[in-house]
């Protein structure tokens, strides 16, 4: 169940649908742990980033095996816990688990150990370490404004899905003062390849990339099959005289065209076998290259080898076919009297099907290379913000309030520290909490949505906001009694606000809501404007952004910016002020660059498996190429033999074999770049900032193609041109 395009709802929404909808037999809601975990059972300290809170029979929704417990009442009881395998094993070794008592977050709540489940499947969109039945006093059940949990529901067989959908909104309203303009049902099967929200449990996939790879592996067996079909047609006068014997004694048309079928079926059978011989080998290479963990148990499922089959049987049918129909089509007096001529039709075809061979690997040369770009523009391009030499640690607990500004003044006595913060903000998982804002006294129904995002003094300097006018927060700006009393705004939230510039903002007052029905939630003085800043994905569209000043903030991380230089002198200094404040809370970090990477890793993985794909497709097209030009040079060594006799020069003859070759590939060029021009354009909706689309990367792929296609070319036809023209005429 989801409100809006946020895939996150409130915490009552399940247990109220279930409640007041007859069609919802059952419902549960998940808390996510957000930041991470601390967990502790006696020495033993970890993070853990994979917990759920439950409310409600999450066993009863879905197929969580348990190997201990019972799962009508492992979670029965507040400050229950249920663990996995792996979990198990890395607390508590060989002993038993049931009974024992997990610290989580830092002393939130003493979690007794009531059953262990399986190990979550790869291909389960929830992969949890712990499912938690909270203590009833840390169970927040009548917040509808808090949209950080994830409802699900189990609906009767005969619910109707459009009906259920248009009873939410009232629902809400109803419990709430919140008005929302769109419900859905999602099913959970479609969350993997068909989600389109923001803030899923897990990072769903693209069934476009289904899609794009799966058409790139039919081009793929298209440009063998191609080869195929060329090569046996451009040799089949090597087959003429055994075609025309075979009709002489009695071999109908069908006959030979069932033949040439089974041939190219035998061999289509025979590369089949090796291609899977192959992915068994590779693989575990494959998986490692691609960030994936497919296995080969799928051939154990009917349908996947009845697939393969399928593909296998088709391949040799189309490689087949052409030359089957082709070769039989011969006249046995012609071709045992050596009347052939040049049947200009079938080497007009190879020319088509060499041309769709370039236009095929062009496409893959100018897409895989716009989507490396476009991932190279996404990793490093930063709106409005500088994150390199930022590193991200842990601060978990409310214990961390009162020792935030001591640490930070503590970091910032070393000259290599530009600054640090703390928030509970991580890339990738949503950046503040939509809200309204306005001119004080202003309409909230007609006010304009922006984000608010708490945040504490050094956020600007920590993550290189550019401020535009007024100042930044300070320690002294803080207030005391745990409000929100100044803010800085985003340009585009001073537009919202229709005020004149930047510098009109400072001193001004606005007020904010998180719900436009409920009223003022504050009234804040600006003291500053920074500019646009990107810092979730660049999938998002630039929002207006309001950073609230605030007091603490319960657990989250600690951002610190360094200075590139003595940079191992000052990750030890910082390590060293950790353990001076918080001993007990280990110390571990990461850089926010690498964080904003990994934002992208779907897309940087679809690049590299679509760069080995693109030269598999080249190579293909250039072996295909440099068969048919050995047989179209060995057919002309009798020309080429006569041009020198009579004075050709070597280059005019490399001239003559290669200048084919040129039109082909100029044609196949005119016919790709406005194909690969539309799919890229298709690809690039999907994000808010693109990167241009280079012309100089068509030019530079049509010309490395030319380049690759007349090496091959002009190999032969050097071979051919340098030839000694006696050899090829002393038969004459």
């Amino acid at each position: 169940m989801v409100l809006g395009n946020n895939a996150k709802t409130p915490l009552p929404l399940g247990a109220a649908m279930a409640r007041e909808f007859p069609e919802v037999e059952t419902a549960v809601s998940l808390v996510p742990t957000g930041t991470g975990w601390l967990m502790r059972y006696k020495d033993k300290v970890f993070y853990e980033y994979r917990a759920f809170q439950v409310s409600g029979a999450l066993f009863d929704l879905f197929t969580f095996p348990l190997v201990r417990g019972n799962p009508e009442t492992a979670l029965a009881n507040p400050s229950s816990v249920v663990i996995t395998e792996a979990i198990a094993a890395k607390y508590f070794g060989l002993d038993d688990p049931m009974g024992k008592v997990i610290i989580a977050d830092n002393d939130w709540a003493e979690m007794t150990v009531t059953g262990v489940m399986h190990n979550p499947s790869a291909q389960s969109h929830l992969q949890p370490d712990f499912f938690i039945a909270p203590p009833l006093d840390k169970l927040i059940m009548d917040n509808w404004t808090w949209f950080n949990m994830y409802s699900y529901g189990l609906l009767s067989p005969n619910a109707d899905e459009h009906i259920l959908e248009s009873k939410v909104p009232d629902l809400v309203a109803k419990h709430s003062s919140i008005t929302m303009r769109r419900a859905e049902l999602q099913a959970v099967p479609d969350i993997h390849l068909y989600s389109k929200l923001t803030n899923e449990a897990g990072t769903p996939g693209e069934v476009s990339t289904l899609y794009l790879l799966g058409g790139i592996a039919v081009f793929l067996i298209i440009m063998a099959a191609v080869n195929f079909m060329n090569l046996t047609t451009a040799r089949s006068v090597t087959r003429l005289k055994e075609i025309g014997m075979r009709k002489v004694v009695g071999a109908d048309r069908r006959q030979l065209i069932g033949q040439f079928l089974c041939e190219a079926l035998a061999l289509s059978v025979i590369s089949g076998a090796l291609a899977l011989i192959g992915a068994v080998v590779l693989l575990p290479l494959f998986n490692t290259f691609a960030g994936q963990s497919i296995s080969m148990d799928l051939l154990a499922d009917g349908t996947v080898i009845g697939g393969i089959m399928v593909v296998v049987l088709l391949t040799g049918l189309l490689a087949g076919s052409y030359p089957a129909v082709y070769l039989s089509a011969f006249q046995p007096l012609v071709v045992l009297k050596g009347l052939l001529a040049g049947h200009t039709t079938s080497s007009g075809l190879r020319r088509v099907l060499v041309v769709g061979q370039f236009v095929i690997a062009l496409v893959l040369m100018i897409g895989t290379g716009t989507l490396w770009r476009q991932v190279d523009y996404m990793q490093n391009e930063r709106l409005g913000l500088h994150p390199d030499q930022v590193i991200i640690t842990k601060s978990i607990g409310g214990e961390m309030g009162p020792l935030y500004h001591p640490i930070r003044r503590a970091l910032k006595q070393n000259a290599h520290i530009v600054d640090a913060t703390r928030t509970g903000f991580y890339p990738g998982e949503g950046l503040g909490r939509p809200s309204h804002i306005t001119n004080p006294g202003g309409s909230f129904e007609s006010a304009s949505p922006a984000k608010t995002f708490p945040v504490l003094p050094g956020f600007v300097e920590t993550f290189g906001l550019e401020p535009v006018a007024g100042e930044m927060f300070t320690e002294a700006m803080v207030p005391n009694d745990g409000t929100a009393g100044k803010v800085i705004l985003t340009r585009s939230a001073v537009d919202a606000l229709g005020w004149a510039s930047p510098e009109d903002a400072i001193g001004r007052q606005i007020e904010f809501t998180y719900d436009a029905n409920a009223g003022s939630d504050g009234l804040c003085d600006v003291v500053g404007v920074v500019n646009d800043f990107q810092i979730e994905s660049m999938r998002q569209p630039l929002e207006p952004l309001v950073l609230l000043l605030w007091t603490d903030m319960y657990g989250g991380f600690m951002y610190i910016k360094v200075q590139p230089q003595n940079f191992d002198e000052t990750m030890a200094y910082i390590e060293q002020v950790w353990q001076e404040y918080i001993p007990h809370i280990p110390y571990d970090y990461t850089f926010l660059d690498d964080v904003f990477k990994r934002m992208y890793n779907v897309e940087y993985l679809l690049s590299r498996v679509t760069l080995i794909l693109s030269l598999v497709a080249i190579l293909i097209a250039c072996l295909g190429v440099l068969g048919l030009t050995a047989y179209m040079t060995a057919r002309r060594t009798k020309e080429v033999g006569i041009r020198k006799v009579l004075g050709a020069s070597t280059p005019s003859l490399v001239r003559l074999l290669s200048s084919e070759m040129l039109v082909l590939v100029t044609l196949a060029n005119v016919i790709a770049w406005p194909v690969v021009y539309l799919i890229i354009l298709w690809w690039l909706q999907q994000f808010a900032y693109q990167v241009d689309i280079s012309e100089v990367l068509f030019i530079l792929a049509g010309f490395s193609l030319l380049a690759m296609a007349l090496l091959t070319v002009g190999y032969h036809a050097l071979k051919t041109a340098g030839a000694n023209p006696v050899d090829a005429l002393r038969c004459e």
